[in-house]
């Protein structure tokens, strides 16, 4: 993962490199190149051990490049809970990692409107402690996909969004998944 992020922020960084601060700017008509970095939570609706459809709360980290009214990003999310009573625990961690593409269509009243979508793998590790006894499950890679609308608001170095999500994936329950994701963050 760290490999991941050093290679991307290298390349990022390189490709940025030639521009100017004032050429990277909103005021530059066309063209405008910036690296974003940013944080969030998400809102995902997932099935239980009951079968009800709970609200999942990932925290969300992300950083991309920007060009014109494209964006690319690397987006990692996370979330763990634990289960059981004394004699019997289970801990579950989730990570999913994804590649996002986003287009912003055009700018109204100071909002950019924008249309997504991602694709990356989801890993699962579950822990299991009975009586004492330690186990740990290791899921294989799933390849997730999805699509994203959403709003992001057009200020100077400052990133606010929010955006609402399909995701599907090969063993989540339900298939396909819905949710809405809160961003800050800053660009350069």
């Amino acid at each position: 993962m760290q490999l991941i992020l050093r290679i991307f922020l290298s390349f990022s960084l390189f490709a940025l490199a030639p521009y100017s601060v004032a050429a990277m700017s909103l005021e530059t008509p066309q063209g405008y190149r910036y690296l974003m970095l940013n944080v969030g939570v998400e809102s995902r609706l997932e099935r239980n051990q009951e079968q009800n459809i709970v609200d999942r709360q990932l925290k969300s980290y992300a950083m991309g490049v920007g060009y014109s009214d494209f964006v690319f990003s690397f987006e990692f999310s996370n979330f763990k809970e634990t289960t059981g009573q004394n004699s019997l625990v289970i801990d579950r961690n989730v990570d999913n990692y994804m590649g996002w593409a986003y287009w912003g269509a055009g700018e109204w009243a100071s909002l950019i409107p924008f249309l997504g979508l991602g694709a990356g793998q989801s890993l699962e590790t579950i822990d299991t402690t009975l009586l004492g006894a330690k186990s740990r499950d290791k899921s294989k890679p799933q390849w997730i996909g999805g699509g994203s609308v959403g709003l992001r608001a057009n200020m100077p170095f400052l990133w606010l969004s929010i955006e609402a999500r399909v995701l599907g994936a090969e063993r989540w329950d339900p298939n396909p998944t819905a949710g809405f994701t809160g961003r800050l963050g800053f660009y350069f």
